[in-house]
């Protein structure tokens, strides 16, 4: 229970018997809303303000030892006077980072620590974009955005290409840089973005293969290699008091839905119905800006029973998605767009299944075996949520050719065979 000291005054002799003695979340107060707080290791100077709305906030100036009184006392002072004028201290105080980044020479890592990672925190996908922008791109921390050029990249792009890495994950990187940098130049921190011409250009001899390897149904025997890599991952991973690892469920919502992968990590059980109609019904996240349409996907009874094991054991562990973050970092919210892939390397590996195989295969393959056991192609594309039929004609129309044969021939035998009919009969008349 939050304890407070209003007693005894907020100054340096009582501060540091506080600092000493006081117990966790205790708070001694001052003026203008300043006070310390006890907190788990040490003291923390703290500022509590309303905000024009008239909600009350909390701010952590800084560290007992570290700031001193005087210096707690003058920022908590500049907050009450920002709350007189009917400013927000905390927008106040975003303000006041972008000013910084800008006098420290705005280089990417001012920007990536300060506004950008306020933003990426109220993104779908934040969490994703943070780790993948430090990991790959910490090289250019400590250099200005409007230094780098398009040399870099190619630097860059000559690095990320000799770690092995594929040419469809390094421009997705890439193009999240990118994003940071135009970021930057919408608020006014960069002029322009230095790279904003620079594309990546994709080697020849991957071109073939990754089309083949991304637009192919598979063989019965690499789908069973499939589940069992996962059974065989799954048990790798397994903590004795789970029945079930989330690959599980995961793997087989993208082989009997057909969905996206980002259209499975941002599922919610919301759109879940396991009791009556046995259907996922959500908006599709690819086309959702221009496409608000809630669609309807039918739920296997393979896929349901996965579910259905798979929400018992998960319950109250996420804010409603279905396959929430187990990061400590984002626990609860949405996975990384990485998550699945990370294991999808090693369930390949596990089940036999050639290396090479695209997770975006699965939407490919689910469409495939659709059109090969004679589904019409009107319900594959409801299916598989094209928005217009003729992607559906275009990339799985070839795979069922036997219709157009069938029905030509149909044709042939009901006017051939009605015009022999025909002859025959004038010819037993003219007899």
């Amino acid at each position: 229970m939050v304890t407070h000291s209003r007693d005894k005054k907020l100054n340096q002799k009582n501060a540091e018997h506080f600092n000493n003695h006081a117990a966790r979340d205790e708070r001694l107060w001052g003026e203008n809303g300043l006070h310390l707080k006890k907190k788990a290791k040490g003291c923390a100077f703290v500022v509590r303000f309303r905000s024009p709305t008239g909600k009350r906030k909390d701010i952590t100036l800084g560290k007992y030892g570290v700031m001193s009184l005087e210096q707690a006392k003058n920022k908590a002072l500049l907050i009450a006077s920002e709350g007189i004028d009917k400013k927000d201290p905390l927008e106040e105080r975003r303000k006041r980072k972008l000013e910084l980044a800008r006098l420290e020479n705005s280089t990417v890592g001012s920007f990536y620590y300060g506004y950008y990672t306020d933003f990426q925190e109220n993104k779908k996908d934040g969490q994703g974009s943070l780790l993948r922008i430090k990991k790959h791109f910490n090289r250019w921390f400590n250099k200005p955005m409007s230094e780098i050029t398009p040399s870099d990249v190619d630097n860059w792009f000559r690095d990320a290409k000799k770690q092995g890495g594929k040419f469809s994950t390094i421009k997705r990187n890439y193009v999240a840089f990118k994003a940071l940098l135009n970021l930057a130049v919408k608020q006014n921190i960069v002029k322009a973005n230095p790279i904003i011409d620079k594309q990546l250009n994709k080697p020849i001899e991957e071109n073939n293969d990754d089309i083949k390897e991304k637009r192919r149904f598979l063989l019965q025997k690499e789908i069973q290699g499939l589940l069992k890599g996962v059974e065989l991952r799954e048990a790798e991973l397994m903590n004795e008091s789970d029945n079930i690892h989330w690959m599980r469920p995961f793997l087989m919502v993208l082989l009997t839905t057909g969905f996206r992968s980002g259209d499975v990590y941002g599922l919610r059980w919301n759109e879940v119905d396991l009791q009556f109609s046995h259907s996922i019904t959500k908006v599709i996240e690819k086309t959702s800006e221009k496409h608000t349409k809630v669609r309807s996907f039918p739920v296997s009874n393979e896929l349901e029973e996965v579910l259905i094991q798979w929400k018992k054991q998960s319950k109250g562990k996420g804010r409603g998605l279905v396959f929430p973050s187990p990061s400590k970092l984002n626990e609860g919210g949405r996975m990384s767009t990485e998550a699945f892939a990370l294991h999808w390397k090693r369930i390949k590996k596990l089940g036999g299944v050639d290396s090479r195989l695209h997770i975006y295969a699965l939407r490919h393959n689910f469409a495939s075996w659709l059109v090969m056991n004679g589904v019409d192609l009107f319900t594959v594309s409801k299916l598989m949520a094209h928005s217009k039929i003729s992607t559906t004609i275009d990339n799985y129309a070839h795979l069922a050719p036997n219709k157009a044969s069938e029905c030509t021939q149909a044709l042939v035998r009901g006017f051939i065979g009605k015009s022999q009919k025909n002859d025959s009969e004038t010819h037993l008349k003219a007899l």
